[in-house]
């Protein structure tokens, strides 16, 4: 419920209430990665990067196997600009190509994480 209303928070400008709803969320459940991931890009967007990087490390490391969280990540780590992320295979046919600059934009982030829950969010 706290993420949710953090996400919600987040879409309509309101981040310090955000963040707030994020906190209490962790407080309350400190093993929820959506938490995490809503705290470290609300981080990111007041330029506490490294915090941000935090956030996300927990987020991903609670679930390990979810790709939106590891590229989140990945994200954090090259929009601070630290040494990439390496890729785990090989990339001799190129494939594997740096994307763009991470779209930080907690809107869009709301929607593909209540979707992905099955949750309509209110207008």
């Amino acid at each position: 419920m706290y993420v949710l209303r953090g996400f919600e928070n987040a879409a309509n400008g309101k981040k310090n209430a955000a963040e707030q709803a994020f906190v209490k969320a962790i407080e309350l459940a400190p093993n929820y990665p959506e938490a995490w991931l809503g705290k470290g890009l609300i981080e990111f967007n007041k330029g506490n990067k490294k915090q941000a990087q935090q956030d996300l490390i927990a987020a991903a490391a609670l679930q390990p196997n979810n790709s939106i969280l590891r590229s989140y990540l990945a994200k954090g780590f090259a929009e601070n600009h630290e040494a990439p992320i390496p890729f785990i295979g090989d990339n001799s046919n190129g494939l594997m190509k740096q994307g763009p600059s991470m779209n930080w934009s907690l809107q869009n982030n709301s929607t593909q994480l209540t979707q992905r829950r099955g949750f309509t969010p209110r207008s």
